[in-house]
């Protein structure tokens, strides 16, 4: 005869026993998933980590290289602004004609040395992710009408004529301060490699939904190597001011980022020996 009371002692002891290893396999696989995401967050951890120490490298590579800019490309304006006033105090003999030069050149490279130290911040700024636009709706045409004045007078003084064809556009949203320094740093360039009796050429239009802003010069042009450098901060390629002007090589990078910030996009078209054409587009409100 069948002992049902040894069957069902059997089958109780059969369920504490897989009742014990369901447990265990649970506990196990309960530590396998926190293993896998521990895991996971060490890995995302170190990933945060590896990109971080990229992005201090980069900042101290840029600060090394805004001490050496400091060092140098200061240096030596300040060694002549020194030296002139120097000689403007203790030489009461001075030809008027030679007073004038002398507070010329003071004059000129005292621009240039704020210049300079307005690039630098800018880079600083925008690299330091403290970059804001105050943006609101705006007229381009009207803006660069603006802005057109000084830069005539520097094409006047160079013998570049500047032609202006500012067409009825759509209001677009940026920040005026920093779109309008777009606009200077790209005819300003543009009569930095152009040489006297060319053209430099602002033209402003609508096209395809979207305002452009486009600079045109008759200068050196750049090679198609060198376009991919062209945007990059500290960039000095192989063309040369055709005066006395200085480059940096921060000017267009920081363009580049301004325009970026705006969602727009920049581009350039150029051949060597046939001049460029940067072109800025925004999108229309």
């Amino acid at each position: 005869m069948i002992d049902f009371d040894q069957v069902a002692e059997g089958l109780s002891d059969n369920r504490e026993l897989i009742g014990d290893l369901s447990t265990t396999i649970l506990e196990q696989t309960a530590q396998l998933a926190d293993h896998h995401i521990n895991d996971l967050l060490l890995a995302e951890l170190m990933q945060h980590f590896v990109e971080a120490e990229r992005h201090l490298t980069k900042l101290n590579d840029l600060k090394n290289k805004f001490l050496g800019i400091a060092a140098h490309d200061l240096r030596n304006p300040l060694t002549t602004i020194r030296g002139m006033s120097q000689m403007l105090l203790e030489m009461d003999d001075l030809e008027e004609e030679t007073r004038a030069s002398f507070l010329k050149t003071i004059s000129e490279v005292s621009d240039e040395m704020f210049n300079l130290i307005n690039n630098l911040l800018d880079v600083s700024v925008i690299e330091s992710g403290q970059f804001d636009l105050q943006q609101v709706k705006t007229d381009i045409s009207s803006l660069a009408r603006s802005r057109i004045d000084l830069i005539t007078l520097t094409a006047r003084k160079k013998g570049i004529d500047l032609e202006i064809d500012l067409g009825v556009v759509p209001q677009v949203m940026i920040d005026p301060n920093r779109m309008g320094q777009v606009i200077n740093n790209l005819l300003t360039n543009a009569l930095k490699f152009s040489e006297p009796g060319t053209i430099v050429k602002l033209v402003i239009a609508h096209r395809h939904e979207q305002v452009v802003i486009e600079v045109k010069d008759q200068g050196q042009g750049i090679s198609a190597e060198e376009q991919d450098l062209l945007f990059g901060t500290f960039q000095k390629l192989s063309a040369r001011p055709t005066g006395d002007e200085r480059s940096t090589g921060l000017g267009l990078s920081i363009v580049k980022k301004i325009v970026d910030a705006h969602g727009g996009q920049i581009s350039v078209n150029s051949e060597v020996g046939q001049g460029s054409t940067f072109s800025v587009a925004l999108p229309v409100v």
